[in-house]
C-alpha cells in the first residue's frame, strides 16, 4: 500500500463514505468503481446526467465523480442543478474529464466543482482528490460545527450578559426604590413619631454611644444637635427619687436582658412637666447582648383622660347607685300599687260574677239577645278575674326568691305534657321530644316557661288537622344550652316580633285565640333572672319556633 492509501486509511473509514460516479463510457466506470471499492468505499454510478441528478436528491452521497461530456445533459448544467438544489448543495463536485484548456476548468469551478480529474486516470491521482476533498468536506462540516456552537455560545453569552443586565437595571431600581422606601418610611416613621407622642432609642454596650429619635429630641425639649451625653443627661429628667429605679432598670437590660415597662413623672429641660411611659429590650448577637433598643412616650394626656374617666366612673357609679335606690322604692311602690289595685278590684268583681249567677238563676223570661248580653258579661267578668290573676303573677315574677337546682328538663317537659292531656284531648297531635339535658335554675319558674310555651303550640295549632311541636336543644358551647319548642301552627309576621314578649301585647285577635298578652313577657322575665335569652322566629300560617338560652349542669347542684 503506497503513501497515499496510508494516509487515506489514517483518515477514514471507507465503509462509511459514497460516491456516486456518473459517466456515459462503461470503461471509465469500471475503472474508477474499481480504485475507489479495492480502498473501501461505497459505489454507486449512473451514465447519464438526469439519472445521476434523481439519484443525489434521493440518497445524497458524500461526493460525486462527474463527467463532462454526457448524453443527455453536460457535466457543467448537472453541477449547476445539484448546486441550485438545497438537498445536493453541499455534495463536493469532481469533474472527470479530458479537457485541458484553463476556460473549460474555470468554467467547471464557476458552476460549482472544486477539482477535475484527468482522463486517463491515474489510480494515486483519484484516490489522492478524493481523499483530500472528502478530508476538505469533513474538516468543513467540523469548522462549520465549531462555528454553530462557537455562535451558540456566543448567543448563549450574549442572552446571559442581556439578562445580567436587565437584572443589574432591576436592581438598581429596586435599590433607588428601596432608597426611596426608605426615605418615605423615614419620613413617615417621624411623623408617626410625632402623632403618638413616641421617641425611639437605641445604646451600644460595647462602645457606649447612644441615638435618639428626632421624637425623643422633641419630649426632652433639646435641639437634635445639642451633643448631650444622652443617658446621664436625660436621667436628670426623673426626680431624685425615681433615677436609682430607672437606671437599675436600664443596667439590667444591658447586662442581665432583661425588660422593663415603666411610668414616671417627667420634668423637660425646659421645665414643663409631663408623665411618660418607658421601655427597652436588648438585642442579641452569639449569645451576648451587644445592644439595648427602646422608647419613651408622652402620655400626659393619656393620665389626664384617666384622671377623668376615674372621675366620671365614680360619679356614675353615685349615679347608678342613686338610680337604682329610686328604681327599687319605683318597683317597690309599683308592685304595691299592683298588688293594692288587684285585692281591690276582686271583690267587686266577685259581686258582679256572684249577682249575674243569682240573676240569671232567677230570670226565666229574658229573650235570647238579653240572654247573650248577660253571657258576654259574664265571659268579660271571668276574663278580667283572669287578667288580674296573670298582672299578679307577673308582678310576683319580679321579686321572688329564686331556688336555683339541678332541673331535669326531659322529667319537667314530660309533667307539662300529661297535665296539658285536657287540652289535647280529641286532637290529632304529633309530639317529637328530643332527649333534654339537666340545667341550673329554679323548677317552678321553668316550669311556668315550659308551661306557657307548650300551652301556645297547642292553643296555635288548634286549627290544623294534624297538630306537629317539636321540642329540643342545641349545644351553644359547653356551658350554655339552647332549648326550643317548635309549632306548625299559625305562625306570626316576624316585623311584629319585638312585640311577642311585651306585656299585654298579641298578635292575635282575642276571638281567634284566647289570653291575656302576660305568658310570654312572664317567660322573658323568667329566663332573664337566669341569665339566659329569648327570642322567636316565625312565619305567617307557617308556624313560630321560641327559643330560651340556660346554664347547662356539669353534674352537681
Amino acid at each position: 500500500m503506497n503513501k497515499v492509501e496510508r494516509e487515506f486509511d489514517k483518515a477514514f473509514d471507507p465503509q462509511n463514505q459514497t460516491i456516486l460516479i456518473i459517466d456515459d463510457e462503461p470503461a471509465n466506470l469500471a475503472v474508477v468503481a474499481d480504485y475507489l471499492a479495492q480502498s473501501g468505499f461505497q459505489i454507486k454510478v449512473t451514465q447519464t446526467g438526469e439519472a445521476g441528478l434523481e439519484l443525489a436528491r434521493r440518497t445524497p452521497p458524500d461526493l460525486i465523480l462527474l463527467d463532462v461530456r454526457l448524453p443527455d445533459v453536460d457535466g457543467f448544467e448537472v453541477c449547476r442543478r445539484l448546486k441550485a438544489d438545497e438537498r445536493t448543495r453541499q455534495i463536493p463536485v469532481i469533474f472527470m474529464t479530458v479537457l485541458t484548456r484553463v476556460e473549460d476548468k474555470l468554467k467547471g469551478f464557476e458552476v460549482g466543482g472544486v477539482d477535475y480529474i484527468s482522463k486517463p486516470f491515474q489510480k494515486e491521482e483519484v484516490l489522492a482528490r478524493v481523499t483530500t476533498h472528502l478530508r476538505l468536506r469533513e474538516l468543513t462540516r467540523e469548522v462549520e460545527a465549531a462555528n454553530e456552537n462557537l455562535e451558540r455560545r456566543v448567543a448563549e453569552r450574549t442572552a446571559e450578559l442581556s439578562q445580567a443586565n436587565v437584572r443589574l437595571k432591576e436592581e438598581i431600581v429596586e435599590r433607588k426604590q428601596a432608597e426611596d422606601a426608605l426615605q418615605k418610611n423615614e419620613t413617615l416613621l417621624n411623623a408617626t413619631q410625632r402623632l403618638s407622642k413616641v421617641g425611639g432609642w437605641q445604646f451600644d454596650v460595647a462602645s457606649g454611644e447612644s441615638f435618639w429619635t428626632e421624637e425623643l429630641y422633641r419630649i426632652h425639649e433639646l435641639p437634635a444637635d445639642s451633643g448631650i451625653d444622652h443617658l446621664q443627661e436625660s436621667l436628670k429628667c426623673y426626680s431624685p427619687e425615681d433615677r436609682p429605679i430607672i437606671y437599675d432598670a436600664f443596667r439590667g437590660v444591658a447586662e442581665r436582658g432583661e425588660t422593663y415597662d415603666l411610668e414616671f413623672p417627667f420634668t423637660t429641660f425646659k421645665e414643663r412637666s409631663l408623665w411618660i411611659r418607658t421601655t427597652a429590650q436588648p438585642v442579641y448577637e452569639e449569645g451576648k447582648v451587644v445592644r439595648v433598643i427602646g422608647n419613651l412616650m408622652d402620655i400626659t394626656d393619656h393620665k389626664r383622660a384617666e384622671e377623668e374617666i376615674r372621675r366620671l366612673n365614680q360619679e356614675l357609679e353615685q349615679r347608678v347607685l342613686d338610680r337604682t335606690a329610686q328604681l327599687e322604692a319605683a318597683n317597690q311602690e309599683l308592685e304595691a300599687f299592683a298588688y293594692s289595685v288587684s285585692h281591690d278590684l276582686r271583690a267587686p268583681l266577685r259581686h258582679i260574677d256572684g249577682f249575674l249567677e243569682l240573676l240569671q238563676e232567677r230570670t226565666t223570661t229574658l229573650d235570647e239577645k238579653s240572654q247573650h248580653y248577660m253571657a258576654t258579661v259574664t265571659s268579660s267578668a271571668r276574663r278580667l278575674g283572669v287578667l288580674i290573676d296573670d298582672l299578679l303573677s307577673f308582678s310576683r315574677m319580679g321579686h321572688n326568691e329564686m331556688l336555683k337546682s339541678q332541673v331535669d328538663l326531659d322529667k319537667l317537659v314530660q309533667d307539662v305534657i300529661q297535665e296539658s292531656k285536657l287540652e289535647a284531648e280529641g286532637r290529632d297531635i304529633e309530639w317529637q321530644i328530643a332527649p333534654l339535658p339537666l340545667v341550673i335554675g329554679d323548677r317552678t319558674m321553668l316550669r311556668i316557661v315550659l308551661v306557657n310555651l307548650i300551652s301556645n303550640a297547642l292553643k296555635f295549632t288548634r286549627s290544623r288537622k294534624i297538630a306537629k311541636i317539636k321540642i329540643g336543644c342545641e349545644m351553644k358551647d359547653e356551658t350554655e344550652v339552647i332549648i326550643f319548642v317548635r309549632d306548625n301552627g299559625a305562625g306570626f309576621d316576624m316585623k311584629y316580633v319585638d312585640k311577642l314578649f311585651g306585656v299585654f301585647q298579641r298578635l292575635h285577635r282575642q276571638e281567634d285565640f284566647e289570653g291575656t298578652g302576660i305568658g310570654l313577657a312572664n317567660v322573658r322575665r323568667i329566663i332573664n333572672r337566669h341569665g339566659g335569652r329569648t327570642w322567636a322566629e316565625g312565619e305567617v300560617d307557617h308556624g313560630a319556633t321560641f327559643y330560651f338560652s340556660l346554664h347547662q349542669s356539669n353534674g352537681t347542684a
